[in-house]
């Protein structure tokens, strides 16, 4: 009796000596902190409750569900649609991107068109081998054509904005870019301007007549007028081709210094393929600059590859039955970059497919591909990290009303999370969103 009474006063004392500790342990385990400190930050937040707000985040290596708030719900994705974009590349696309294809016999050498983006594109100027080819070629006739006339290409995609058309992140996609389809426009002195190509250097208009504030304006068929009373010292803009599947052959023909015509059946051998680019330098100016441009171009590319024909809505119907069947809601895809209204997708498919590109790809070439906080592309300003190392690799994305962030957290014990915010329907300016956004990661990376 007197064993059973000093064992029982042993236990009674040992249980309270531990239970403090097992209180914290549990007030401090990872489930109740997410339960009760970062759900309620988003649910009750004082900016939050300006805006429709969806958030879900998962663990990369058990693939558990963490944190939830209307995760199932849809919104306007903005440029967070770019993943959707590079993990269909990744699919169908191989180490370098299809410049052209093209076919040759001892009268011409004719070109056909893939949708690359990065021919004569100013920021890929080491990677024009291709051009070099065509410039080289001494049979007589050069052109270019396509298989056929359904390959042609509206330049505007569903949805997005008309009053937009003429900024450079609104830049046409066509079957056959060249030079980005933009034009730079740039001073060499106060009171000149000059462009880039040349070929447009006869569109610009000195105009004495426009007030300063009016200072350089658009005319009919891609002129371009200009005040030189205007102060133009170290100006310079991309100014969008409209219409640019209207000028490949002009175009072509003046830096080639050759005609370069379009052509139909002038060449009946077999078609060989000319790689350019390395795809993982496509992708990184996708996703860390957020070029709309090339992302647009790539799934047109992507639908090429496919389908042999230029039609995105094809591609999209196939990836959404095949390459994304595992995605836990419904989504509505309409473009490659996001620039579109019409996308809807959820916290929760954002997080599925970021999981499964954690899954397949190695961490190294994933982190890479994605912007990292505080250190470059569109998060350079933001999530910046006191260690060496940035501790956020994601994709944003914002429009009018919208501000969405979706990608990778590693949090102070190297531990990897997956994270999707999505914002949409306030009013004025993201920046309190981004900050508040900011504020929570910040604190799931230290815990």
């Amino acid at each position: 009796m007197k064993r059973f009474f000093i064992f029982h006063q042993r236990f009674v004392v040992r249980t309270c000596l531990l239970l403090p500790v097992l209180l914290a342990f549990g007030a401090c385990s990872p489930t109740r902190f997410y339960k009760h400190k970062i759900r309620p930050q988003i649910v009750e937040n004082n900016v939050f409750a300006n805006s429709f707000t969806g958030f879900t985040l998962q663990d990369a290596q058990t693939g558990k569900i963490l944190c939830d708030v209307l995760g199932d719900n849809h919104f306007i994705p903005a440029s967070t649609n770019k993943i959707w974009t590079l993990y269909t590349c990744l699919q169908l696309l191989g180490d370098s991107l299809p410049s052209f294809k093209y076919a040759l016999d001892q009268q011409a050498l004719v070109i056909y068109p893939t949708g690359d983006p990065c021919f004569l594109h100013p920021k890929f100027s080491a990677w024009q081998s291709g051009f070099e080819f065509i410039q080289q070629s001494k049979a007589p006739i050069l052109g270019w054509a396509c298989d056929t006339t359904a390959n042609e290409v509206l330049g505007l995609g569903p949805g997005w904005a008309w009053d937009d058309a003429h900024l450079a992140y609104s830049a046409e996609k066509s079957n056959f870019p060249l030079f980005g389809n933009v034009r730079q426009v740039f001073s060499l002195d106060s009171s000149q301007l000059h462009v880039s190509p040349p070929y447009w250097q006869a569109y610009l208009h000195p105009d004495t007549l426009q007030q300063p504030k009016d200072a350089l304006y658009f005319g009919a068929q891609n002129h371009l007028h200009y005040n030189p009373q205007y102060n133009w010292t170290n100006f310079e803009a991309r100014v969008p081709i409209q219409h640019a599947a209207d000028y490949v052959g002009a175009l072509l023909s003046d830096t080639l210094h050759r005609p370069f015509v379009q052509l139909k059946g002038v060449v009946k051998g077999d078609k060989k393929t000319w790689y350019g680019t390395p795809v993982d330098t496509v992708y990184r100016r996708m996703m860390h600059q957020s070029d709309n441009f090339i992302a647009e171009q790539l799934l047109l590319l992507c639908a090429g590859q496919k389908t042999g024909l230029f039609n995105q809505d094809t591609l999209i119907h196939w990836a959404k039955d095949s390459l994304f069947s595992f995605l836990p809601q419904n989504l509505r895809w309409v473009d490659g970059s996001g620039l579109s209204r019409y996308n809807l997708n959820t916290p929760r498919n954002n997080v599925a497919l970021l999981y499964r590109l954690w899954q397949t790809q190695p961490r190294e070439r994933l982190f890479d591909l994605f912007p990292a906080g505080g250190t470059e592309g569109t998060l350079k300003g933001w999530y910046k990290n006191t260690q060496a190392t940035p501790y956020i690799y994601a994709k944003s994305g914002s429009m009018s009303g919208v501000q969405c962030l979706s990608g990778y957290l590693i949090t102070r014990k190297g531990k990897v999370l997956i994270f999707s915010f999505m914002h949409n329907n306030f009013v004025g300016s993201g920046k309190a969103w981004k900050t508040e956004m900011q504020l929570i990661l910040e604190q799931i990376c230290i815990k």
